[in-house]
């Protein structure tokens, strides 16, 4: 790959990032390197060629990316260095050192689920009886986690957002929709 441009595309969300990937190869003669999901719904493309076509393909990528409003950057590296090739390629390449390491969180996890249930629940109740203090609702909405607020806003029946708005929600867009289902007097179903 050296001497070969490097383009890299980073999205939220795995199917803006399979848009992405699918114009890039269909826009200019690019070869796909790889698909890397990250944590927080983070997903990054790698696409290489020559450093014109890499151009074209990123920013036919961009456009169509920013559109559905699911972009979060774009770059261009002209002629990649030597060095590069084992950052860019390691997970090709067989380097999976944490895999143990993820097996013992997936284990940790089961149990941690339980407890983040009962919290979810006690948050809820919290929640629907502080709705006569706004002020403090709003400390512990913009308190609570991203992952926490859209268990909340599942829970809502009548919420203005529906699932797939949930899933990709940001935070402010997450606490506007649950104080506006709080401001119509509507109560988390603690049943699910």
């Amino acid at each position: 790959m050296r001497g070969k441009a490097l383009g890299l595309i980073e999205t939220f969300g795995y199917l803006s990032a399979v848009e992405a990937a699918d114009i890039c190869l269909k826009t200019a003669n690019v070869t796909l390197i790889g698909l890397e999901k990250v944590s927080g719904g983070l997903v990054t493309i790698k696409i290489s060629g020559d450093v014109a076509a890499v151009k074209v393909a990123i920013d036919a990528a961009e456009v169509a990316v920013k559109e559905m409003g699911n972009l979060l950057s774009t770059h261009v590296i002209s002629r990649t260095a030597e060095g590069l090739d084992k950052i860019i390629f390691s997970d090709i390449c067989g380097i999976h050192k944490t895999q143990k390491k993820e097996l013992r969180k997936s284990m940790n996890k089961d149990y941690a689920d339980v407890d983040t249930i009962v919290q979810e629940i006690r948050i809820d109740k919290e929640l629907n009886e502080n709705l006569s203090n706004p002020e403090k609702t709003i400390e512990e909405l913009k308190a609570m986690k991203v992952v926490k607020l859209r268990t909340l806003a599942r829970k809502m029946e009548g919420i203005k957002l529906d699932k797939g708005e949930i899933k990709f929600a940001r935070k402010n867009q997450l606490i506007m929709a649950i104080l506006e289902f709080y401001e119509r007097g509507g109560r988390t179903d603690d049943s699910r």
